[in-house]
Parts: C-alpha cells; structure tokens; sequence
C-alpha cells in the first residue's frame, strides 16, 4: 500500500548581486525551510546563512575583501537557526490524551437547541490556547561561536461569564531561561450591544486600561481611552 509523505513545507534559497553598490555587491546566501509535526500543531522552521565577505572580528562587520580571496573557500558561515513552534487548544489537548482526533469545529454544548447539557467548569477552558516556543540560535560574535536559546510557554483564553461577560487571559507565561513569568494581561469586557467597554490590567508592567467604544461600524471614530502607566495602578 502506498503512502505519500510531505517532508518538507517549503525550501527557500536566497542570494544576490547588486550590481549598483559601490562595494559588498554580493548579498549573503540564506538557506530556510519549514517543516510540520503532529498533524500540524507543531511546525519547524530553519535557517542559515553564508556570507561571502569576510568579517573585521572587532566591529563585527563584513568588508569589501571576498572569503575567496582569503581562505580559498565560497563563503563564510554566519549564523543558523531553528524555531520550534507549538500551538494548541486546551481541547484539543484533552482529546490528544483521550486518544481522540482533534476537533476544529465550534463547540455547541450548552446551547439549548441542541439538547446538550451545559458545559462544566472544565468545559469553560476548552478554547484557551497553549503555545510553546523554542528557538536556538548559532552564530559568530566578533570571533565568538555564540549560542542563544528561548524556551518559554503562553497560555491564553477568554471565559464566557455571561452572554455579554467575559474574563480574558492573555499572555500568561513562563520563561525557562530567565525563570521568570512573562507579561500577564487580565481583561474584563462587558458586551454593550452597538457599544464595548472594558479594563485591562498588567500587573507585572504596572498598567491599566480602561476603554469605552462603540463597536466596529459606522461610528467606530467614538471612543473614550484612559491609560494609566503610573506605580499607582491599583488605586482604581
């Protein structure tokens, strides 16, 4: 039985002459290409990049003498890279551990014309989205092979309180790197029917906001903003 599978999203390859600059004609040459795991939720991406100029070590900066000349050789390395990006709903998450098939189509349970009982209190986090992202970074510094890595995970999502009342989470996360959290947002937003209202905080940055506005349409030039970036944000 025959099976076909796709290795590769896409290959791109990158290069140049500039024949209308006084020096460093030659553009560098960039490698890149994308690739997709776990049905989708995972995607890869890489690159590299060759140079073909050599390299002042103190200033970091390529000059007008080719690696050719120097070194006998095409090009010089430069840099290569490659992020991994996961996404996924907290759904999906729960059908992936049941050993389900992920479901794409909008969820109706609650909704009284279909005779489904209401969500439960686990139900209420089915859209949140989980995203892990990890990129490694090689490059030369001045001479240095240098190593760069970012390993951090968000988590983000809205609750339905009321039909016209939803608590929004937004960029909750945690930097393994630094081992820090990173910017949470907190957002309570009142559906007004042709108007919105609603206030924001962040904790972590020392900010709120509040904002009254009317919804997308003929009269969206209305709004009334009010940003406070002060240390006294917690003085509503």
């Amino acid at each position: 039985l025959d099976r076909k599978v796709k290795l590769l999203d896409n290959l791109i390859v990158n290069g140049g002459y500039n024949f209308a600059a006084d020096s460093l004609k030659w553009n560098n040459v960039r490698v890149g290409g994308t690739l997709r795991f776990f049905k989708g939720l995972t995607v890869m991406s890489g690159s590299a990049d060759w140079d073909p100029y050599m390299k002042d070590p103190l200033t970091n900066r390529s000059y007008n003498t080719l690696v050719w000349t120097e070194t006998g050789r095409p090009l010089r390395f430069e840099q290569v890279r490659f992020d991994f990006n996961t996404g996924l709903t907290v759904r999906q998450l729960r059908d992936a551990l049941a050993g389900k098939e992920p479901q794409n189509q909008p969820d109706t349970r609650g909704n009284p014309q279909t005779g489904k009982p209401a969500p439960s209190l686990g139900d209420l986090f089915d859209n949140f989205r989980i995203a892990h992202t990890l990129s490694v970074q090689y490059f030369d510094f001045k001479g240095r092979d240098t190593l760069l890595f970012v390993n951090t995970v968000n988590f983000r999502g809205s609750i339905e309180l009321t039909d016209n009342w939803s608590f929004d989470i937004g960029n909750i996360g945690y930097d393994f790197k630094n081992r820090s959290f990173t910017y949470p947002d907190i957002t309570l937003y009142r559906n007004l029917h042709c108007w919105e209202m609603g206030t924001s905080w962040q904790p972590t940055r020392g900010t709120y906001t509040f904002f009254l506005r009317v919804k997308t349409g003929s009269l969206d030039f209305l709004r009334v903003p009010y940003n406070k970036p002060f240390p006294d944000q917690f003085d509503f």
